[in-house]
């Protein structure tokens, strides 16, 4: 079973801002999660686009959420993950990381696609490194806490996207980002080599 909410930050006590108001309904979907994961001793799967909501977060009385620098984010969201890892007991938790992109730039798909008849800049863009992407630092914590937590694994997706340490957008004539940050279907079928099996084999055990 997925227990899935589109644009929900899963958290206890903060959720994302919407116009000036705690979105209520993804407290709630958590708080039926957490519900549904306690009937039964399966792993849990989780995965959040943590850059997005660095900016949207609130808490129940909808008190912004701000953050100095990305480290104190990252403290945010390892505590938040502390809180789940608790609350799910001594069942397998496994955090997917958040894909590498770059936000500089155009999109892969929108240079590709328009006509040319010269050296266009955003070809340099093609190429990247992990540790130039915004998920870069997310992901470096979420490892951290997975190795300091019993019961917990993390996937990095850059092991699939970056082979060699280097992240391109366009591969073997297919586009891995639709757009700057969101994998085409290419992209995702790649990056499943890698996940799907660590998922399956922690699911029938």
């Amino acid at each position: 079973a997925a227990l899935i909410r589109q644009g929900c930050y899963l958290s206890e006590s903060y959720t994302k801002i919407e116009n000036g108001s705690i979105s209520t309904p993804c407290l709630e979907h958590y708080r039926k999660v957490i519900e549904t994961i306690k009937q039964d001793n399966k792993p849990v799967i989780f995965t959040i686009a943590w850059p997005v909501y660095k900016q949207i977060l609130g808490d129940r009385q909808g008190k912004p959420a701000t953050f100095k620098n990305d480290e104190e984010y990252n403290e945010f969201i390892v505590k938040n993950m502390k809180v789940l890892r608790e609350q799910i007991g001594s069942r397998t938790l496994i955090i997917i990381g958040v894909q590498p992109y770059t936000i500089s730039g155009q999109s892969a798909a929108s240079c590709l696609l328009r006509p040319r008849y010269i050296h266009q800049p955003c070809d340099s863009s093609f190429d990247f490194m992990p540790k130039d992407s915004p998920a870069f630092t997310i992901n470096k914590a979420l490892r951290a806490f997975a190795i300091g937590q019993q019961n917990t694994e993390y996937i990095d997706p850059a092991e699939s996207l970056c082979p060699d340490d280097k992240c391109r957008k366009f591969r073997d004539g297919n586009l891995i980002y639709s757009d700057i940050e969101h994998l085409s279907i290419a992209g995702s079928k790649m990056a499943s080599t890698q996940i799907s099996p660590i998922l399956i084999k922690a699911i029938k055990k």
